[in-house]
């Protein structure tokens, strides 16, 4: 599990910091520049876990909100695999929306960061 290079991956991640690690859990203190052209710093906690079938996000400290995802993995081959991203929000339901759109578009540009290999 290497949330740090994810990290570098991620389009509005400026740092990871692991904070425990626990038998196949993880925490890790997360700072996030949500809106690139504002200089608003959002941190929040992180807890992950691995398990047989990918790796299971569970977002703390947002106000109101709960933030949870699941990269599931699917090896094709030695060449190709697949990952799909389950994401559940609960909260206030505009602001579900905007993180919902966030967070989703991140992940898009955060695995085209990783097929192109670039990150900041």
């Amino acid at each position: 599990m290497n949330l740090e290079l994810y990290g570098r991956y991620h389009p509005l991640i400026r740092s990871v910091l692991l904070k425990s690690s626990k038998e196949g859990k993880y925490q890790f203190e997360i700072t996030e520049y949500p809106f690139p052209k504002l200089p608003i710093k959002v941190q929040y906690c992180a807890r992950v876990l691995e398990n047989s079938i990918g790796v299971h996000y569970e977002i703390v400290g947002l106000p109101l909100h709960h933030v949870e995802f699941q990269y599931k993995i699917i090896n094709n081959n030695d060449a190709e695999m697949q990952v799909h991203l389950d994401l559940q929000i609960s909260g206030l339901p505009f602001i579900r929306g905007i993180l919902a759109h966030k967070i989703l578009k991140a992940q898009k540009e955060l695995m085209d960061n990783i097929e192109k290999g670039s990150c900041h």
